[in-house]
């Protein structure tokens, strides 16, 4: 998985997860936040809200996921937090809700 943001002030960002071939295969938008949970002015928390998911076809056609697979929720999940947090002091965490179709998950 690679990322590309859309501005680097804009809460919001993409995730593109490509298959092993070079291929997309599905692009996410998620809104992020980062809460500074001790009050010392450091990020001590980053808030992920996935907001949708677009599959991408073999033809590049996209379309809306409305219903999220476990296994797409962990990879993605995975990525995300390993991307925030890789880099990070211990005391960093993550919290990553989907927000699909009016389902709201936490993972």
């Amino acid at each position: 998985m690679t990322t590309r943001s859309i501005h680097w002030q804009n809460p919001t960002r993409d995730y593109v997860l490509f298959c092993a071939d070079g291929t997309e295969q599905s692009v996410s938008t998620v809104e992020q936040e980062v809460v500074d949970v001790q009050g010392d002015g450091k990020v001590g928390l980053y808030k992920v809200r996935v907001l949708h998911i677009m599959e991408v076809a073999i033809d590049g056609s996209r379309s809306e996921v409305a219903e999220l697979p476990d296994s797409y929720a962990e990879r993605l999940a995975d990525f995300i937090a390993a991307l925030l947090l890789d880099h990070a002091p211990a005391r960093h965490s993550a919290e990553i809700t989907f927000d699909l179709g009016g389902e709201v998950r936490s993972w």
